[in-house]
């Protein structure tokens, strides 16, 4: 059986909503819970970035490891001091993507406007919308003819 990080996420929930029924003293209430649940998620998403993730996705789960570890600290610390801790894990872990999708060609601006896929042409709408039947718009060459009146308006 192999192990997967949806396993251990679904266990790292299980114990902390186990925590909250037993009432264990540091899940007693539904905030505390909460944070027990982003503490260990994040935790172990780290630890499977490590031994479990494919390489090339080591750095992208390795910082959201963080930063979910680093959500929970909202329940401990100071509100300030918990946000000021989640935007520096953010700046690193733009950071770690960066120097981690070296390249790759990922983080770079396209100078060309994006191609159809398959090869199919892109929709072309007339300038003048009188002139074709777009969108219900009838054309000036046409005429409406009303229910029960046989000539054209």
């Amino acid at each position: 059986m192999q192990v997967t990080w949806s396993v251990g996420a679904v266990v790292a929930v299980l114990l902390s909503v186990a925590s909250y029924l037993f009432q264990l003293p540091f899940a007693r209430g539904i905030g505390e819970t909460i944070a027990l649940i982003l503490i260990l998620v994040g935790v172990w998403t780290i630890v499977a970035a490590v031994f479990i993730i494919e390489k090339k996705d080591r750095a992208f789960y390795g910082g959201w490891g963080v930063l979910m570890a680093l959500l929970s600290l909202f329940a401990y610390l100071q509100p300030a001091y918990a946000l000021g801790f989640l935007l520096i894990a953010i700046v690193l872990l733009i950071v770690a993507m960066v120097f981690a999708g070296r390249g790759k060609g990922i983080y770079t601006a396209s100078t060309s406007p994006p191609s159809p896929s398959g090869g199919a042409p892109a929709a072309v709408y007339p300038v003048n919308c009188w002139e074709s039947s777009i969108r219900g718009f009838p054309s000036e060459k046409t005429h409406l003819t009303l229910p029960g009146n046989s000539t054209p308006s």
